[in-house]
């Protein structure tokens, strides 16, 4: 059994004897207000290991030079002693020297001497969180302050800074969901391969991601749908691009298509640019007939007095012909009606297109072949990058792992979980002659649970709801029953990690602080709770310490009872 023997206050003045307290299984740690209790405590803390702890400045613990533990574990000895100005020393038997060491290899030195197991779990740890543990990693299980007791919604609120609440949470996680950690440090392992790879065609990934974006901003811009995969949007583009360039035969049958009205529509605009067109090179022709007519009627004349050009005048007679058939022609086309004609149609087509989208794109015919064109370059470019299709699948891979680790950090072993709230339940039902233990006992399915998500315990119990039973969460209202589940539920995480996580560096101790606070001055509440906690205590083989202003002589069956109504450090405030 691990035991912390003694402590033993080491004085700045040579002349004054050190004070030594010895311990047993079980120790009631008791005094008035304001002797030095919680000192005793907070030195025990400084000796094994704590780092952000000013001895010197500690009210109550002033011309304290240095502060020795004796450990015991399984018949071996272990002296640690740290001084005021954090000096790490340690020996093996009392006879022999201290020796000086870092911190980091005194933190080691004592780990070793707990932990006594199988070192598997360390290793799988480190797999899972990536942090070596050290005798410090437990210590919220050592520790409860009279400030933190009765808080059942975060059992361990005393380690308040961010890094110790997230061990914490990881460590719960590994001991009561250990079936899915190795998977867990697997797929974390994979997707640290995967991001690596990512991270290293990141190019062409920006590249991938800048022509995606251009795809899309232009498929907006045809009024496409461009939510969906590469796949789905290239082919919603395809069928759009079939769609709008299919024949004018298949267009007829297809009015409330809007690509096809579209089409038309854009079609109807060339058609009437075209005859626009023919229009001026009517005129433009009929302008330069009159020109020739003119011209060719005044050589006619003059030749018509000499026979010898007959030949010529019958060529200037065919062209005259010629271009007053032209003419006629010309004439009898009416580009204006035309014109109207088709405008009407388009007015109507456009009309459709309107009731179909309010605010749909007015690109040109020619505008919207550009558009086609640079959607199907973007399509072309992404084809070209490298390797991306694997990129995308390692990425996809990652989003998967992602998912499968969030719902295994939440898939907790059924059984352990069960195993831990029989046991509490079990305890706390032994509890005799108490008003509050009893009143639970007849709620309606009365349970204690605990949650090792939010490392947090609640009760539970039914209610009638019609003609059905429903079971609902119960938060007690009183501070003494929350500080019994609080510390039978710290009992309970002592007994998994002994039980299941042999190796774990778990010092097999707790330090209650001020536990007579939150019970009344009844006769039976106080030291009956105490009586079941000493009896659970032995039963696991952690040492208990019971700090109080209350007195307790429960039995002498391997209890200490420490009196510090002289106070704990017979030098504070001397000398000075």
């Amino acid at each position: 059994m691990f035991k912390i023997n003694d402590v033993k206050l080491i004085y700045s003045y040579s002349d004054v004897a050190p004070t030594i307290y010895s311990f047993d299984k079980v120790n009631y740690i008791y005094g008035t207000n304001n002797v030095g209790k919680t000192a005793m405590v907070k030195a025990i803390d400084f000796v094994l290991a704590k780092d952000d702890f000013n001895l010197g400045a500690y009210e109550g613990l002033d011309n304290v030079q240095a502060i020795e533990i004796c450990l015991i574990h399984d018949n071996d000895y272990l002296y640690l002693k740290r001084s005021v100005d954090n000096i790490y020393s340690y020996k093996k038997s009392s006879g022999s020297m201290f020796v000086e060491t870092s911190s980091e290899l005194y933190k080691k030195e004592l780990t070793y001497f707990i932990n006594r197991g199988d070192n598997r779990y360390l290793e799988d740890f480190y797999q899972y969180a990536d942090e070596h543990l050290t005798c410090r990693a437990f210590s919220f299980l050592n520790f409860l302050n009279e400030k933190d007791l009765g808080n059942i919604s975060n059992l361990f609120l005393s380690t308040d800074t961010y890094y110790n609440q997230t061990r914490i949470r990881k460590l719960i996680s590994f001991i009561f969901n250990y079936k899915n950690i190795k998977r867990i440090s697997e797929l974390e392992k994979e997707n640290e391969n995967f991001e690596q790879e990512i991270k290293m065609h990141a190019d062409q990934v920006a590249r991938y991601n800048y022509f995606i974006s251009l795809i899309k901003n232009n498929m907006l811009d045809l009024q496409l749908d461009s939510t969906g995969s590469l796949e789905e949007n290239k082919k919603a583009f395809i069928k759009f691009k079939e769609n709008f360039l299919r024949d004018k035969d298949n267009s007829k049958t297809s009015n409330s298509d809007l690509a096809v009205l579209m089409r038309i529509s854009c079609a109807l605009a060339e058609e009437i640019k075209y005859q626009r067109s023919l229009e001026q090179q009517s005129q433009k022709l009929k302008s330069r007939n009159e020109r020739s007519n003119k011209l060719l009627g005044a050589f006619k004349e003059i030749l018509e007095y000499d026979g010898s050009y007959a030949k010529y005048l019958e060529e200037i007679n065919s062209i005259l012909e010629k271009q007053a058939q032209e003419n006629d022609i010309l004439s009898v086309k009416d580009f204006t009606r035309t014109i109207d004609a088709i405008e009407a149609k388009k007015y109507k087509i456009d009309k459709q297109i309107k009731e179909c989208s309010v605010g749909l794109n007015r690109f040109e015919y020619g505008e919207i072949l550009k558009k086609i064109g640079v959607i199907e370059q973007y399509f072309s470019e992404i084809s070209k990058i490298a390797n991306i299709n694997e990129i995308k699948n390692y990425e996809e891979k990652v989003n998967e792992n992602k998912k499968e680790i969030k719902r295994l950090n939440k898939e907790f072993a059924d059984t352990l979980v069960n195993e831990f709230n029989h046991w509490i339940n079990d305890v706390y039902a032994k509890l005799q002659d108490i008003k509050f233990s009893e009143e639970d006992s007849n709620i309606s399915g009365f349970k204690i649970k605990f949650n090792p998500i939010a490392v947090s315990i609640s009760g539970e119990k039914n209610i009638n709801k019609g003609d059905k039973k429903e079971v609902v969460s119960y938060y007690p209202g009183s501070n003494a029953r929350m500080t019994t589940w609080q510390i039978l539920a710290y009992l309970g995480l002592f007994k998994v990690v002994n039980e299941h996580f042999q190796g774990f560096p778990l010092m097999q101790f707790i330090f209650i602080d001020g536990l007579n606070q939150p019970f009344d001055d009844t006769e039976t509440c106080y030291p009956n709770v105490c009586e079941l906690l000493k009896n659970i205590s032995k039963d696991l083989g952690v040492q208990l310490f019971i700090v109080s202003t209350r007195n307790l002589k429960i039995g002498d069956d391997g209890e200490k009872f420490v009196d510090l109504s002289n106070g704990f450090n017979k030098m504070h405030n001397k000398r000075n």
